[in-house]
């Protein structure tokens, strides 16, 4: 028998990569450093990569409903 046999699968654990509007909101929100508490498995440069891809996007859909809104 091993550790994982009295384990439901619906008490697995499951990491998900936030998306990058997600990250940028905390980052923004509440700094860099929450961003990492709460992706731990991501490392820094996943972050920051997540980060500029998410504030682009986020800009984008700004300028986008200025012209438009």
């Amino acid at each position: 028998m091993t550790i994982h046999d009295n384990r439901r699968e619906s008490d697995a654990f499951y990491y998900v990569t936030p998306s990058p509007e997600k990250v940028a909101q905390i980052v923004d929100r509440y700094g860099a450093f929450a961003a990492a508490e709460r992706w731990g498995w991501l490392s820094n440069l996943q972050l920051t990569d997540l980060y500029r891809r998410g504030r682009k996007d986020m800009t984008a859909t700004l300028n986008f409903q200025s012209s438009y809104g």
